[in-house]
């Protein structure tokens, strides 16, 4: 069931509750690639609540996405049809990025209609995979007042700043997590580079200023702008979840910096210590 609404989530969460089976499942150890140990899979009522990063929907899926959706929907088959879980798995499109803004502006193309091909193409591509569908599909341009009240709240708890530019920054330097920087070693000066405003060379964007006229953009208390990457999954996996997620998935290449600036966004939002209880990575 594809939905992508907040009425349609609704439904989802009322049809799916409704055919959840209670039975216990056997013990499972699961591989978190945040300890990077295997830790027991601990569920309330025998859901398993999933966040998948879907794809940036700009070109067309490639092997490696591929091998990564065959992973993960091996493993989801295993926990329902094996051990019984109930498992309710969000992905996101995300819709509106630099690079379906490039490609849009090269093509001489609305942006929507470069994103709603190809992600037509991927979804039918799962289906030739034979991966289950999603029970709910969240599109990011369809979430931007939620993705707004998200960074406003950042804002208010004091880690995240707005610029004069009208661009809001997370700011890295007032919170602190165990998370996945400490699994890397980034590059301060290559990152410091990305724009002059940051207080420090870690901030990542959670609102990017319009800086063309011809640049998709919302309005926003900050000036017209859209919306940094990581902060889209975070406020989509929030609209379904709140702050009880167990499994959240992507390839290994988006480790760093894409989930790590995620669970520090959820953290601060949701004043924990740790957002999602494991963190699945594939390899390509």
């Amino acid at each position: 069931m594809l939905t992508r609404s907040k009425l349609d989530i609704k439904i989802v969460w009322k049809h799916v509750k409704k055919s959840y089976s209670t039975q216990k499942s056997n013990q499972i150890s699961v591989f978190n690639s945040l300890s990077k140990a295997k830790e027991p899979l601990i569920l309330k009522n025998n859901v398993l609540y999933w966040y998948s990063c879907g794809p940036t929907v700009y070109n067309s899926a490639h092997l490696g996405h591929a091998s990564s959706y065959v992973n993960f929907d091996i493993i989801k088959r295993i926990l329902t049809n094996y051990f019984q879980i109930n498992v309710v798995n969000l992905m996101n499109i995300t819709d509106i990025d630099d690079k379906i803004i490039i490609r849009s502006l090269k093509e001489k193309k609305n942006f929507l209609n470069i994103s709603q091909f190809y992600e037509r193409e991927f979804l039918d591509d799962l289906r030739l995979l034979n991966c289950l569908k999603p029970d709910i599909v969240l599109r990011v341009t369809e979430h931007i007042p939620e993705i707004l009240n998200f960074i406003k709240k950042l804002i208010d708890l004091k880690t995240a700043y707005a610029t004069e530019s009208g661009s809001v920054y997370f700011d890295t330097q007032n919170f602190h997590i165990k998370s996945f920087f400490e699994q890397v070693q980034p590059d301060s000066e290559t990152d410091s580079k990305d724009n002059q405003e940051k207080r420090h060379p870690y901030d990542f964007a959670l609102w990017k200023a319009r800086k063309e006229d011809s640049e998709p953009s919302w309005p926003s208390p900050w000036g017209h702008g859209r919306p940094g990457w990581h902060i889209e999954c975070s406020t989509l996996a929030n609209i379904a979840f709140g702050r009880e997620l167990d499994f959240h998935s992507g390839g290994k290449d988006l480790l760093f910096p894409h989930h790590h600036n995620e669970m520090v966004q959820c953290c601060a939002f949701h004043d924990m210590n740790k957002w999602s209880s494991f963190w699945l990575h594939t390899g390509h």
